[in-house]
């Protein structure tokens, strides 16, 4: 069969948009293929994504469950206490503080409570004055009520046995002639009030039980004295006169130094046993009082820091040399001062007492 011009064009027109139709088809279902791996590769991407996002947030709330773990174990760890620190803690309702005593660790455990003490004692006069034969001591003995309120600080050591004992105070003593009246008619009636303030006593103390200590301290105040001087009995006595004249009845600053032991028992009741000197001036030379007080604490200040040495080598022994050096100090300073009451600088004789005084101390 012959075919005409026109069939054989129709013809091959078919067969090309056969061939169109077909290639098209292909074309679009690769098209699709292609859009559809797409899609899933997207798909898959977020899903990685999305479980890379989930493995990230467990990691951190695992190293933050981590952090707070090791953080209560820590806490746990540091409030880990020995029993028998527990029952020390319990007995003196121990709290952290930061406050720090020669020989007394960082940040350790310590206790403060109010304090009160009462003491009794017999004073021993002496005015030492110039160009009056014998230097004689023209003042009778009198008796001394001392109370004192204040606060008791008690702070660990690196011993379990040594403490450090710090008190400070107000206190209100009187010195009367009332009940022990003078017999010597050459002698003065002494009688005062004292009212002290800045009052302090430092030291060390053994641990001697649950609820005891025995501490030996060494102290120093600051007391304004208010003299009732009088009844001279013997008014053609010139060292008398002398003194009458110097101080009267009139207010006269003063300061003083202590050594004192002290025994605590259990209940907060404890009995003390004193020493004191107080010297009283005639007038009040602030710049050369000043003067020598501030040589009194350098050489305090050196004390304190051989006994801190001691303390690390020899805890059981700090107590008792603190005690003997730190008293021994002071009693050679008033000692200079007996006669020269601004001692080194130059001035004149103070009124000088010592006493001895027993009494009871109540820790609340």
């Amino acid at each position: 069969m012959k075919l005409n011009k026109n069939t054989k064009y129709n013809f091959t027109i078919i067969i090309l948009l056969f061939v169109f139709i077909i290639s098209n088809q292909s074309q679009s279902s690769e098209l699709d293929d292609f859009i559809k791996n797409y899609n899933n590769s997207k798909s898959r991407d977020l899903s990685s994504n999305k479980n890379n996002l989930i493995n990230l947030n467990d990691s951190k709330l695992s190293n933050t469950n981590n952090l707070l773990l090791n953080q209560v174990i820590f806490e746990e760890d540091e409030d880990e206490k020995t029993e028998e620190d527990e029952d020390f803690d319990d007995i003196f309702g121990f709290q952290n503080d930061s406050k720090l005593l020669p020989g007394a660790k960082s940040f350790d455990n310590f206790f403060e409570k109010p304090h009160i003490s009462l003491t009794y004692g017999n004073n021993n006069i002496n005015y030492l004055i110039e160009n009056i034969e014998g230097y004689t001591n023209n003042f009778a003995s009198s008796n001394a009520f001392k109370l004192k309120l204040g606060d008791v600080k008690i702070k660990k050591t690196k011993s379990d046995d040594v403490l450090v004992y710090d008190a400070s105070y107000f206190a209100i003593s009187n010195f009367t002639n009332e009940i022990n009246t003078p017999t010597d008619a050459s002698q003065i009636n002494f009688n005062a009030w004292r009212i002290s303030l800045f009052g302090n006593n430092e030291g060390y103390a053994y641990k001697i039980g649950d609820e005891s200590y025995l501490a030996l301290t060494n102290g120093s105040e600051l007391n304004w004295n208010f003299l009732r001087l009088g009844d001279v009995y013997s008014s053609n006595d010139s060292a008398a006169k002398v003194a009458m004249a110097n101080f009267g009845q009139e207010v006269r600053f003063g300061n003083s130094f202590e050594a004192g032991i002290k025994m605590k028992f259990l209940g907060g009741f404890g009995l003390e046993a004193n020493y004191e000197r107080s010297v009283i001036f005639q007038r009040h030379l602030f710049f050369k009082w000043a003067g020598s007080a501030i040589i009194e604490s350098v050489a305090q200040s050196i004390v304190d820091r051989f006994v801190k040495k001691i303390m690390t080598y020899s805890p059981s022994a700090t107590p008792i040399i603190n005690f003997i050096l730190k008293n021994a100090l002071s009693y050679g300073v008033y000692e200079l001062r007996k006669e020269n009451m601004n001692w080194p600088f130059d001035s004149t004789q103070p009124l000088v007492i010592d006493n001895f005084k027993f009494g009871i101390t109540y820790d609340f």
